[in-house]
Order: structure tokens, then sequence, then C-alpha cells
């Protein structure tokens, strides 16, 4: 877990986006403002990497996931900018978003026993 894991979460909470400082997979240094999604505990055995999900509203016209392991993270600082969650959810999680669980519980997003709305 990374040590500003509370403004991560807070920032779900509240709806917040996150100026978010990482090395990317190239290891250079990146700053960017980026909403929030989930926080994935690790699991298996060998690895025990967390990661954290954001969401790049720099790439493409409808933004892009971006996920990143906790030591490739900088650090994460609270933004005052809000997002609309309707605005980003089902392009992120396309078919699967009736089946989307969120480790971090909020009050936004799919829940997995409310059937959604297909378009």
């Amino acid at each position: 877990m990374h040590r500003d894991h509370d403004i991560f979460t807070k920032a779900i909470k509240e709806r917040k986006k996150i100026r978010l400082i990482f090395s990317d997979n190239d290891g250079r240094w990146q700053a960017m403002s980026v909403i929030p999604l989930d926080y994935i505990p690790g699991r298996r055995a060998t690895d025990k990497s967390s990661s954290y999900q954001f969401w790049d509203l720099k790439i493409g016209a409808n933004g892009s996931p971006l996920i990143l392991f906790t030591e490739q993270i900088q650090g994460m600082e609270p933004d005052v900018q809000t997002f609309n969650s309707d605005d980003f959810i089902k392009v992120a999680w396309g078919e699967n978003q009736h089946r989307r669980q969120f480790f971090i519980k909020r009050d936004w997003g799919f829940s997995p026993d409310q059937p959604q709305e297909s378009q």
C-alpha cells in the first residue's frame, strides 16, 4: 500500500481528481491529473505487489486506464477538480461493467448485484 493511500481513497469517495507523480515503464517521471479508480492488493504467493488503477484523460478521446504498481508511484496529491463517473465508467469497463467489483467501496460505479442498462 502506498503512503498516500488515504489521499487516493478520499478522492474516490469525494469524486475528486488526483495529481499523480509516477515512473512510467521507461523509467521516466511523469506528472498528470487523473481520476482514481481502484486499488488492487497483491494476492499471488509469488508476486505480492499491489497496484492502483487510474483513468487517464489525456490518452485518446475517451481516456484510458492507467495501472501502476505501488513502487512506480512517487506521490499522489488531492486536486480540487471533481469528476462525474458517468462520463467514463462505461468506457472503462465496457461489457464487463455488470461484473466489476471494486476493492475500495464507493457510492458510484457499478454494483455487481444490480443489473445495468445496456446501450
